[in-house]
């Protein structure tokens, strides 16, 4: 599994969750990109820069 497809899984499933609860899963900020919102640390913690 990609690096985009773990970004877009982690997001999807944080709003579902928010959508449900009111409740984000992750507390995790995310940052709106060209194709993908992404998440902030997420970044970090693979070691991409942009």
């Amino acid at each position: 599994m990609g690096k985009t497809v773990i970004c877009k899984l982690v997001y999807f499933s944080d709003f579902n969750h928010y959508e449900i609860y009111e409740k984000p899963i992750t507390n995790e900020t995310y940052i709106k990109f060209e194709r993908d919102p992404l998440s902030k640390h997420f970044l970090d913690s693979i070691n991409i820069t942009i």
